[in-house]
């Protein structure tokens, strides 16, 4: 039976120094691309969050010129142009239209950002609600070169309901 020598970080060549930088250089570019990701997902929650807050901003925009039929329960929906509405509301979230692609690069993460849908409904006469589905796209660019870290789709919403309504 042949004994194998597991003593190679005491080896006197200096080969144990050789592995020992290879294992810190594939702990480092592991560390390095969970760093980039992070960052990558970080970004894309703060684009999310600020699109939740430019609906919410139109909604509270909306509210008090439908706030009294709210209150009283008379329908408001007959009287409400959807089609001004949803684009006034694509135009507060920052798109001119909705084929158009909006990119925003936040160091070396881009994110495109396309509207695949977007609904209003009046909550049967008891409220608002605006839904926004969007498609992300991320990119990372590394040594000048944009490379393709994934695609997501949010369905990101703002309401107003009247309680006990």
């Amino acid at each position: 039976m042949k004994k194998t020598n597991l003593n190679i970080w005491k080896d006197r060549n200096g080969s144990a120094y050789i592995y020992g930088v290879v294992i810190i250089l594939i702990c480092s570019m592991l560390l390095s691309c969970l760093f980039l990701l992070f960052s990558a997902r970080t970004g894309l929650r703060e684009i999310r969050q600020g699109i939740k807050e430019e609906l919410d901003a139109f909604v509270g925009t909306m509210l008090p010129e439908i706030y009294p039929d709210i209150k009283t329960g008379s329908g408001f929906a007959q009287r409400l142009d959807r089609e001004k509405i949803l684009s006034d509301a694509m135009h507060s979230i920052g798109f001119a239209s909705p084929d158009e692609v909006r990119r925003e690069t936040r160091g070396m993460i881009c994110v495109e950002t396309r509207i695949e849908d977007l609904s209003f409904d009046d909550e049967n006469g008891s409220g608002v609600s605006l839904s926004v589905y969007l498609s992300c796209t991320v990119s990372m660019l590394i040594f000048s070169r944009q490379i393709y870290v994934g695609t997501g789709q949010y369905a990101i919403s703002s309401r107003y309901i009247l309680k006990g309504a």
